[in-house]
């Protein structure tokens, strides 16, 4: 019955509405300190119109930045980003979405609408969400 429940929450219920977008055309130093600045793990690479072109993580920076030595200060981050990402619209649920990301191995995934970022959602998100909604409704 709870799973049930749970299974009805969407993307769009849970997904961080403010979020981080850079251009591809900033440095990985910049892109980094805007990470941390944010305290954020992943950020939107959005082009000119709005419209995600990849994204950016802790994660690329340690597996394409650091094993190559990459100067943080000369290369961009249409360089080392992740192009193409995969993404969720505000209507997915959340299962739908936790097995996509685990099943891909994939920390953070951007919520798309009529092909613009409306959202981000993490790992992080879904299991707050859940614990929260069991936390809510343990005795029903």
């Amino acid at each position: 019955m709870l799973a049930k429940k749970i299974s009805a929450l969407t993307a769009g219920d849970i997904m961080a509405k403010r979020v981080g977008k850079i251009s591809q055309e900033v440095t990985i130093m910049e892109a980094i300190k805007e990470l941390f600045v944010r305290n954020i793990g992943a950020m939107a690479v959005c082009n000119d119109k709005d419209e995600i072109v990849g994204i950016f993580t802790e994660r690329d920076v340690l597996r394409r930045v650091v094993p190559e030595s990459l100067n943080l200060e000369k290369v961009h981050v249409k360089e080392v980003m992740t192009i193409h990402p995969s993404t969720v619209t505000s209507g997915t649920s959340i299962f739908d979405v936790y097995h996509m990301m685990s099943g891909l191995n994939f920390r953070h995934v951007p919520v798309v609408d009529d092909n613009k970022l409306i959202g981000m959602i993490s790992i992080k998100d879904i299991a707050k969400a859940c614990m929260k909604f069991v936390e809510e409704h343990k005795n029903d």
